[in-house]
């Protein structure tokens, strides 16, 4: 990975980092030497490099915010979690540089930031990815889950033919991260799905299901 991989407006961002910077707020924007050198650390795990994340910040605590130069979410920040999973927080990073601006300007912690990011308006197309993903050989498990279980929350929840095909990948945190969004927008759609995933062997599948089923019987 080297700068040439960069897309100009995240130079751009990264070049404002002396004036955005704050140690009292907690906020570390990256020089784009430093992301690029942490950029190569996550190149070295399948699952982060394809996407192609390039760190943005790092608050010493294992959970960048990271630009996606990559896929059908090429331009939009994620949140890079210690645990290796990911959500997408902001479609640009403009909409990043905002709402850091506004924490800036109220005086919040860095950690406050996920308070002003507008909510997610742009529309993908990730029908033909999550397909494609779901047909991919086992040994690419790891991509699969990871990229998955980012864009699960972004996709159709009336979908149901595509609910349905990643509710059958044999995969926990898939699954899990399936049941957990039908749980929180529930349709009469989706009560074969909510059965179904409430006959998981796996009780952080299992139980939330059970939970998504009486939403479901409720509406």
């Amino acid at each position: 990975m080297n700068i040439s991989n960069y897309p100009n407006e995240l130079i751009e961002f990264l070049s404002k980092r002396e004036s955005l910077n704050n140690s009292e707020l907690s906020i570390q924007i990256l020089s784009i030497e430093e992301s690029v050198e942490y950029s190569v650390k996550l190149s070295g795990i399948a699952a982060f490099e394809s996407l192609c994340l390039l760190p943005i910040e790092d608050s010493e605590n294992s959970n960048p915010y990271c630009y996606v130069n990559n896929g059908p979410l090429k331009g939009a920040i994620i949140y890079l979690s210690h645990d290796d999973s990911a959500k997408v927080m902001c479609e640009s990073i403009k909409s990043f540089e905002t709402a850091l601006n506004l924490i800036i300007k109220n005086g919040e912690y860095f950690d406050e930031i996920e308070n002003y990011f507008q909510t997610i308006s742009k529309t993908y197309n990730l029908d033909f990815e999550i397909n494609s993903l779901l047909n991919m050989p086992e040994e690419f498990e790891d991509i699969v889950e990871f990229q998955i279980c980012i864009y699960i929350p972004l996709i159709e929840i009336n979908n149901i033919s595509l609910l349905d095909s990643i509710a059958n990948y044999d995969n926990m945190f898939i699954q899990e991260a399936l049941i957990q969004q039908i749980k929180k927008a529930p349709l009469k759609e989706h009560l074969n799905l909510a059965t179904l995933l409430g006959a998981n062997p796996n009780p952080q599948v299992s139980d939330v299901a059970k939970d998504a089923l009486i939403a479901i019987q409720n509406l």
